[in-house]
C-alpha cells in the first residue's frame, strides 16, 4: 500500500472595480460555479494543472479517469488546502476613496482530496478502482470599497462590505482499464454537493462617527449535481503520453434562501424567500500532452467550455435571463503547461508551472438602451504561476507540497 500527502497552497491577489450585474428582473447571473475550479493535488498543481496526460495518482478520477490504470498497488492519497486571498479596489471611479477601506484579505484552510485506488488482479493489462471526495470549487472571496461623493453640498460616505465563503466537492467513483499494452480508457461518476454563503453590508453616513446601514443582503445557496466524466490516455512512444477527457454537462440544483434587509427614513424593510432553480453548465473538453525522458517529466493541457450554453431550468421567473446569459458569458479556451525534475539519488521532486485561466464573463453589456446594464469587463484574465516539491519517504509515502500565485482584475 503506497500513501500520499499533499498540501496546496493558495496565494491569490483579486483587484476587482465592483460592478453589479444583473438580468431585467434583478437575479444576478454572475454564477460562481461558472468556471470557477479548484485546484486538486499538490502535484499537478505544482505543474501549473498540467495532468490530463501526466497523472499518476487518485486525482485521475477528476483529471483523467483512464490513468487510473496506471497506479500498481493500493494507494491512499489525503491533501489539504490553504488559501490566502488579498484584495484590492480602486473606488476612485465611484468617487473619492476613503483609506483603509479598499483592501480586504481571507484565509482559509480546507480538504482538498481524499481518495482510495484499489487495483483488481489481471492477467494482463491493468484495471484499477478508485473512490473519492474532492473540493471542486472554492466560494470564498472577499472585497471591502470606501468611497465619498458630494450629494448637493453634503459630503456622504459609503463604505460596502462583502464575504462569501463556502465550497463544491465531487463525491466520485470510477475505473480505469488497460485495453492494449498502449491504450487505456477511463469513466468516473460524480456527485456535486456543498454550499455557499453570501452576504453583503452597505452603510451610509458620515464616516467614522454617523454610519448608518442602507442595505444588509444574505444568501446561502445549497448545491446538488451528478455528472459523469471519460478519458482515454495512449503512449505514443516510450517517451509521449497522450490524453484526452470530456464531461457531460452538469444539472445543478439550486436550494436558495435568501434575507434581504433594506433602510430608509428611519424604518426597514425585510424581504425573506426561498426559491429552487436548476442551472445546466454545458460540456467541457481536454486534451494533454506528457513528454518525459530520463529525470525529467514535462506536461501541457487544453480546456474548452463554452459557458453561453450554460442555462436556468424549472423556474420561469429565472428561465427569462437565459438570453442575458448568452450575452453575460462567452466560451472559453485555457491551458496549462508545467514540468517535473528528479534530483538523482536524493529523491527529491522539483516542479514548476503556469496556468492561463480564462474568466467566463464577455464585456458585453447586458440589455439595449436604457435598459442596458453593465457587463463585467476583464482587464486581466486570471493567471496563476505554480511551484513544488515532492518526496519519497522510505518507498512507501510520498509527500507533496505546492504553492500558486496568482490572481485577475475585473472591472
Amino acid at each position: 500500500m503506497k500513501v500520499k500527502f499533499c498540501s496546496l497552497l493558495i496565494f491569490g491577489l483579486l483587484l476587482l472595480l465592483p460592478a453589479v450585474t444583473q438580468a431585467q428582473d434583478g437575479q444576478l447571473i454572475a454564477e460562481m460555479v461558472a468556471g470557477n475550479n479548484f485546484g486538486l493535488g499538490a502535484r499537478a498543481m505544482g505543474m501549473g494543472g498540467a495532468h490530463i496526460a501526466s497523472v499518476l495518482d487518485g486525482t485521475a478520477l477528476i483529471y483523467n479517469p483512464a490513468a487510473l490504470a496506471r497506479i500498481r498497488r493500493i494507494e491512499l492519497l489525503a491533501g489539504i488546502s490553504h488559501q490566502n486571498l488579498d484584495n484590492s479596489v480602486d473606488a476612485n471611479m465611484l468617487g473619492s476613496a476613503i483609506p483603509g477601506f479598499n483592501e480586504r484579505g481571507q484565509n482559509n484552510t480546507r480538504l482538498n482530496a481524499l481518495n482510495l485506488s484499489i487495483p483488481y488482479p489481471t492477467y494482463r493489462g491493468s484495471l484499477v478502482f478508485a473512490v473519492g471526495l474532492t473540493r471542486i470549487k472554492s466560494f470564498d472571496k472577499t472585497f471591502q470599497v470606501g468611497y465619498s461623493f458630494l450629494d448637493g453640498d453634503i459630503r456622504r460616505d459609503v463604505i460596502g462590505t462583502e464575504a462569501e465563503s463556502g465550497s463544491l466537492y465531487a463525491l466520485s467513483g470510477g475505473g480505469g482499464i488497460d485495453i492494449s499494452p498502449n491504450l487505456s480508457l477511463g469513466l468516473s461518476l460524480n456527485y456535486y454537493f456543498g454550499t455557499d454563503n453570501y452576504s453583503w453590508r452597505l452603510v451610509e453616513g458620515d464616516y467614522p462617527d454617523n454610519l448608518s446601514p442602507l442595505f444588509i443582503d444574505n444568501i446561502e445557496d445549497d448545491y446538488s449535481a451528478v455528472s459523469a466524466k471519460a478519458g482515454i490516455l495512449f503512449a505514443a512512444s516510450e517517451y509521449i503520453s497522450l490524453g484526452a477527457t470530456i464531461e457531460t454537462p452538469i444539472q445543478y440544483e439550486i436550494e436558495e434562501s435568501f434575507v434581504q434587509r433594506t433602510f430608509s427614513d428611519g424604518g426597514e424593510d425585510i424581504t425573506a424567500g426561498k426559491t429552487i432553480y436548476d442551472l445546466w453548465t454545458p460540456f467541457s473538453f481536454g486534451a494533454g500532452i506528457g513528454f518525459n525522458i530520463n529525470y525529467l517529466h514535462l506536461a501541457a493541457d487544453i480546456n474548452y467550455t463554452d459557458w453561453t450554453q450554460m442555462e436556468y431550468k424549472d423556474n420561469p421567473a429565472l428561465e427569462t435571463d437565459n438570453l442575458f446569459i448568452q450575452q453575460f458569458y462567452r466560451d472559453v479556451l485555457g491551458f496549462s503547461v508545467g514540468g517535473e525534475f528528479l534530483i538523482p539519488r536524493v529523491g527529491l521532486k522539483v516542479r514548476a508551472g503556469f496556468k492561463y485561466d480564462p474568466l467566463p464573463y464577455s464585456d458585453e453589456d447586458l440589455g439595449p438602451g436604457s435598459l442596458s446594464y453593465p457587463g463585467i469587463k476583464v482587464l486581466d484574465d486570471r493567471e496563476f504561476f505554480t511551484f513544488g516539491l515532492g518526496y519519497l519517504i522510505d518507498r512507501i509515502m510520498t509527500l507533496d507540497v505546492a504553492v500558486v500565485l496568482g490572481g485577475y482584475k475585473i472591472q
